[in-house]
C-alpha cells in the first residue's frame, strides 16, 4: 500500500502537459443532482505511473496520458462524490485498464469509518459504456451507519469513476447518471 501511495504522489509531482484540459472536461457541481455542491478538492496526474506492469499503463505513460479527478461535497444534504477521468490511448486499453480497478483504487485516509462489508454490483452499462464495474461498502463511523457506491466505466479511449457516499445515501439512479453525464462530455 506504501508504495501504491508513493507512486501516486510521483505521478502528481510529474510535468502534466495538457492537465488543464483533462480536468476542464470532468463534471462540475451544475452537473450533480441536487443543489448546494462545492467543490472541495481537484487532482492530476500522470497516468500509468502508479501501474507500471501494465501494457496499458506503459502506452499511457508513453503517450503523456493526464488523469483528473475532482471531488464534490453538498453539506446540507452531508453527501459527497468524486469522479475521475482517465484517458487512456486506446478503448481495448480501456476495457483492459477497467479489469481489477477496486484493486487499484486506493482508499481514503481521511475516512473515519470501519468497513463493515463490501460487493460488487450488477448494473447494466449505460449508452457510451462499452463495460461497467459497480462496487458498494457499507461503513460504520462517528455519524452512523453509511453506504458508499462506486461505479467505473470503460467509456471509448476513457475509463471514467464515480465514487457517491452520504447520510442519506445515494440510490444506484444518480450515481449511473453522473457517469452517463462524464461520459457525454468526453464524447463532445
Amino acid at each position: 500500500m506504501a508504495l501504491k501511495r508513493l507512486s501516486f504522489v510521483a505521478a502528481q509531482l510529474m510535468p502534466k502537459p495538457g492537465a488543464r484540459q483533462v480536468l476542464a472536461r470532468v463534471v462540475t457541481v451544475d452537473d450533480l443532482p441536487g443543489g448546494g455542491w462545492s467543490v472541495i478538492d481537484e487532482r492530476t496526474w500522470r497516468t500509468g505511473v502508479s501501474v507500471p506492469g501494465t501494457e496499458w499503463g506503459k502506452r499511457a505513460r508513453a503517450a503523456g496520458s493526464v488523469a483528473a479527478w475532482r471531488s464534490f461535497e453538498a453539506v446540507a444534504a452531508r453527501q459527497w462524490c468524486w469522479v475521475q477521468v482517465m484517458p487512456l490511448v486506446s478503448e481495448p486499453d480501456a476495457l483492459s485498464a477497467l479489469e481489477g480497478i477496486g484493486d487499484r483504487l486506493l482508499r481514503n485516509l481521511r475516512a473515519e469509518v470501519t468497513l463493515l462489508r463490501e460487493h460488487d454490483v450488477d448494473i447494466e452499462a449505460f449508452p457510451g459504456a462499452g463495460r461497467v464495474w459497480a462496487h458498494e461498502q457499507h461503513t460504520i463511523g462517528p455519524d452512523g451507519e453509511g453506504v458508499a457506491r462506486m461505479l467505473a466505466a470503460a467509456c471509448g479511449a476513457y475509463v471514467i469513476v464515480v465514487s457517491a457516499s452520504g447520510s442519506p445515501e445515494w440510490a444506484w439512479d444518480p450515481v449511473v447518471s453522473v457517469a452517463r453525464r462524464q461520459a457525454g462530455l468526453l464524447a463532445a
